[in-house]
């Protein structure tokens, strides 16, 4: 539970305190609200701090997408989505991402448009690289 946040947003104590971590990853989290049936999956933006661990796929994404074609976080992160949409097939999901994150983000949702049981029901993207 999300509970040592909760308190930093009065005004959604109550939904952030139901929230459970799911699955984690560098790139994606994912986070369930059980008792409303929904799945929320945000995707970080770009690491600034020059991480051995995100630096490389950071660049090669952002590299992809200036050329053109989708960012490549986007597989393992669709790959990640997909496991864990599995695991809640009757749930709502939503998705949000920043900078590459939003782009990440988008191109998962677009890969699962078509699949029943996958499709989000909303994204929120901010500042992104698109």
């Amino acid at each position: 539970m999300l509970a040592a946040v909760a308190t930093d947003y009065p005004a959604h104590e109550e939904i952030l305190r139901r929230l459970h971590v799911e699955g984690a990853s560098l790139d994606l989290v994912c986070f369930a609200d059980h008792a409303a049936g929904r799945l929320f999956a945000a995707v970080r933006g770009t690491d600034r701090s020059l991480n051995p661990l995100t630096t490389p796929d950071d660049v090669r994404s952002n590299m992809h997408v200036i050329l053109g074609y989708g960012p490549a976080r986007a597989e393992a992160a669709l790959s990640e989505y997909r496991t864990l949409r599995r695991r809640f097939p009757h749930y709502d999901a939503f998705g949000c991402g920043h900078s590459l994150g939003g782009a990440v983000i988008l191109h998962v949702a677009k890969c699962v448009e078509e699949e029943p049981g996958l499709v989000f029901k909303r994204i929120d993207v901010f500042n992104t690289v698109t």
